[in-house]
């Protein structure tokens, strides 16, 4: 996984750094709202297979201050 998180790491470094439309959200003037990486982007369950019911959701956080979530 090191390969894939230096890989992220580098484009997002490339995409602030290159756009002067985009900039690096500050933990101090969010709203409470920051996009983050979410693998896989979806999930499905089916409620004739309970093994479905349990699966794994991994978010990826860009930013180099922690960030705080909640479940819904």
């Amino acid at each position: 996984m090191q390969w894939w998180y230096e890989g992220v790491a580098a484009v997002y470094e490339w995409l602030f750094a290159s756009s002067p439309m985009i900039r690096q959200p500050s933990p101090q003037k969010s709203d409470g709202k920051l996009p983050v990486f979410v693998f896989p982007s979806s999930l499905n369950f089916y409620s004739d297979d309970q093994s479905s019911h349990k699966q794994v959701l991994t978010l990826y956080n860009p930013y180099e201050f922690p960030l705080k979530f909640k479940g819904m």
